[in-house]
């Protein structure tokens, strides 16, 4: 429950249950973290929970509901947060409200931390699943080692973004000062991060090897909206022409989600694949150079002058996150 309103409410319809409801308050733990301002989520401002205090006094009001068993804690303090201070501060603050109600006879049988870890989009910042899980399993073991419930996270974002490319075709290379724009046919409505959050999504052309010689570009979309931006002063094969491919990576979490028809334009299809993608000359990661899109383009009849805009998602990249989380959670 996110607040004492919302509580009232369920209060109500919990009424017709056969048996109590089991309920988690939201709690805003008031941390600082470093983000982009819009999906900041547990400082205070945000319309996210409730402060500590209110929690504890919504325990102690409805400590004998007839139709409500308050028993867990939930928090979420953000999105693409890149460090693990933000979490030990967090979690430090939910385990002391935790150790409050166990003095008062409340046994907190669940703990929610949320998600928010973030992902290496180009600029090499990213948070590892080891690096937080160690943080998590640090500051409960220290603070709260009697703690028997569960620990929930929710990795959303940082297992499934690098499963999912976005492929768009280049409308136009419109010569300009200061910069030329690359015009694709892909637009804010496909991928709405760039508009919102002013997020920079690695772009790859499929056409044409990262390692020749770079022009720099605006990278818009065809759409009447100066946020149509998908970034700015960025560097592309000066090779680049009207009719071929690129590649948004990163693409796998808030992308097809999003899209929209915004401006009557029809939203991308989907496609799902079990192979890799994606082949390197040099053997390296997708953020090292070389990498080529394998896609059959003539499976689709497009002609050159024909929008392509394509979803793709690599379960290959799913299993080895889940993986990655697996091993998190036996730290915890």
């Amino acid at each position: 429950m996110e607040s004492a309103e919302e509580l009232a409410l369920l209060s109500t319809l919990a009424q017709t249950s056969t048996r109590p409801v089991r309920v988690a308050l939201r709690v805003n733990p008031d941390v600082t973290v470093n983000t982009h301002r819009h999906i900041t989520t547990g400082t205070r401002g945000n319309k996210f929970g409730m402060p500590p205090e209110q929690a504890l006094q919504l325990f102690r009001d409805y400590a004998d509901h007839a139709c409500l068993n308050l028993c867990g804690l939930a928090m979420h303090i953000g999105s693409q947060i890149c460090e693990a201070a933000p979490y030990r501060q967090a979690v430090s603050r939910l385990l002391a409200l935790t150790k409050t109600l166990k003095a008062e006879g409340v046994h907190i049988r669940c703990l929610d931390l949320g998600g928010g870890f973030g992902i290496d989009y180009g600029n090499g910042s990213s948070l590892s699943f080891s690096e937080v899980a160690q943080v998590i399993a640090d500051t409960i073991h220290t603070e709260a080692p009697d703690y028997d419930g569960k620990v929930v996270v929710e990795p959303g974002r940082s297992l499934v973004a690098d499963a999912g490319v976005l492929v768009t075709r280049v409308n136009f290379v419109k010569e300009a000062e200061p910069r030329p724009f690359l015009i694709l046919d892909a637009a804010m409505n496909d991928l709405m991060r760039p508009a919102l959050y002013q997020a920079v999504h690695p772009l790859l052309t499929v056409s044409y090897a990262d390692n020749r010689v770079q022009r720099q570009f605006d990278v818009v979309g065809p759409v009447c909206e100066s946020t149509d931006t998908f970034a700015r002063d960025y560097p592309v094969s000066e090779d680049i022409q009207a009719g071929d491919l690129m590649a948004f990576l990163c693409a796998g979490a808030y992308c097809s989600v999003m899209s929209n028809s915004y401006n009557s334009r029809e939203i991308p299809p989907k496609y799902w694949s079990m192979r890799t993608l994606f082949r390197s000359s040099d053997g390296g990661s997708a953020r090292k150079s070389s990498w080529h899109l394998k896609i059959k383009i003539n499976s689709w009849h497009c002609r050159p002058e024909d929008s392509f805009r394509l979803c793709f998602y690599r379960f290959r990249d799913l299993r080895n996150q889940f993986n990655l989380l697996t091993a998190f959670l036996h730290r915890l």
